[in-house]
């Protein structure tokens, strides 16, 4: 899903994933599952060309 909605190869949309499930102390599913909701937008990243 983030990769379609990105443009991103997946494992630059999992890195981001990632990312944000350890800054904000939860985990990697629980992130999941806030994007597969709709509670979670991430953005494409610096130098990406997403806002």
């Amino acid at each position: 899903m983030l990769t379609s909605q990105l443009g991103l190869p997946p494992s630059h949309t999992l890195l981001l994933l990632r990312a944000h499930a350890f800054s904000h102390n939860i985990s990697l599913l629980q992130a999941a599952r806030e994007v597969l909701a709709y509670r979670l937008h991430l953005n494409g990243g610096p130098g990406t060309g997403r806002p």
